[in-house]
């Protein structure tokens, strides 16, 4: 059996406790689910923050590199021609509405309780005109409805972001919600 002492010296402050370390972390996407923001919406950031975290290439998994290498060979066999058209922030912006949309009601809400969904989501989100009039509530449906046509594609599966955000609002892993748009 094999003893071992730690000693630290008076004064010395004591070495921090390795579960605190690794709250302090920050937290990644899935390697999978990073490539699909970038792919589906052109959302890059959670791949760039995985690619810095990693420090070298030779250590990215292989989806990652296959997406990274894509631009230079062509698009891979089963990877979607392009982005969806409108900008980030546009795509961004009516999938968070969505996603506040399905936490409202811990997922999909019933027909009586839509309306009161949308003025939720309308008024949590600050959704204004540009006379700083409340947007109407048909605009803020159309988000929704636009945000469950979001599809995210890797090779020739795909996976529908309505269903997963829905699931994921239902078992009520909210942070996580947010998390993917």
């Amino acid at each position: 059996m094999k003893e071992i002492f730690t000693f630290t010296p008076p004064g010395a402050a004591p070495s921090p406790d390795e579960s605190i370390r690794t709250t302090l972390e920050p937290k990644l996407y899935n390697a999978l689910f990073a490539v699909m923001l970038a792919g589906s919406i052109g959302f890059l950031d959670p791949l760039v923050e995985r690619l810095d975290a990693v420090g070298d290439i030779k250590d990215l998994e292989p989806i990652e590199r296959e997406f990274v290498a894509s631009p230079l060979r062509g698009r891979p066999k089963g990877w979607p021609k392009g982005a969806v058209p409108g900008s980030l922030k546009t795509k961004r912006k009516k999938l968070r509405v969505a996603a506040y949309f399905l936490e409202c009601a811990r997922g999909e809400p019933p027909e009586g309780e839509i309306s009161k969904a949308l003025k939720y989501v309308r008024d949590y989100c600050g959704l204004f005109d540009r006379a700083g009039e409340p947007l109407d509530l048909r605009v803020v449906r159309r988000y929704v409805d636009e945000a469950k046509e979001v599809v995210f594609q890797y090779r020739s599966r795909s996976w529908p972001w309505w269903d997963i955000a829905a699931k994921m609002a239902r078992e009520g892993k909210l942070a996580q919600l947010h998390r993917t748009y």
